[in-house]
């Protein structure tokens, strides 16, 4: 049987790379889940050089951010903020590589989604390095939900519900923050079947 994982990251894209900022994932079947944020301040505070970056993904992270300008130009100087509650999610990425390989191989026959999945995937597969140096039994592929709401019409997608934003997230809605994300990309997956199912889309 299929054990489904649904995932996201957040990160910074520069053209040439995609630089790990955090990744999430969920497993529906057993309601385990995973996060960690890369330890790599260089890489926080690049992404702090950003107002989009700063306003919608760094806003969630246990980061203290400083930035003014000088001479027209953004001095930024970041920090860990280690009161945090999400402080301990902080982790090198060798960490966070074998803490993705342990979660997703800890089920049966794993199957990945993710929500425009593209960036996502190769993120994922980044961590071990080229995609051939996947570890034995790690998806090669990630399954797109967005493809597949396309495929049924491409209906708007619902929200996370407020009793699930109640129970995990304390009320506050995170868009954006990763772990946030894959739960709303797990509810609708599981909103997308269920409408197939019911003929709605």
């Amino acid at each position: 049987m299929v054990t489904r994982i649904i995932y996201d990251t957040e990160f910074i894209d520069s053209g040439l790379d995609i630089i790990p900022i955090s990744i999430a994932m969920v497993r529906p079947t057993d309601g385990a889940q995973l996060y960690a944020i890369n330890n790599d301040l260089s890489v926080m505070a690049c992404a702090a050089e950003r107002d989009w970056m700063r306003e919608n993904v760094l806003r969630w992270l246990p980061l203290e951010i400083d930035t003014s300008v000088i001479y027209d130009h953004l001095d930024v100087h970041v920090a860990w903020d280690l009161n945090h509650p999400e402080f301990e999610a902080v982790k090198p990425l060798d960490e966070i590589r074998d803490m993705v390989e342990d979660f997703v191989l800890a089920k049966p026959d794993p199957q990945l989604w993710a929500y425009y999945a593209s960036y996502d995937h190769v993120l994922y597969a980044q961590l071990f390095g080229p995609m051939i140096e996947l570890p034995q039994g790690m998806p090669m592929y990630t399954m797109d939900l967005k493809h597949e709401c396309v495929m049924h019409g491409d209906p708007r997608m619902p929200q996370l519900p407020e009793t699930q934003v109640k129970r995990f997230f304390n009320g506050t809605r995170k868009e954006h923050h990763a772990l946030y994300d894959a739960y709303e990309e797990a509810y609708r997956l599981n909103w997308l079947e269920a409408s197939k199912r019911t003929g709605v889309v």
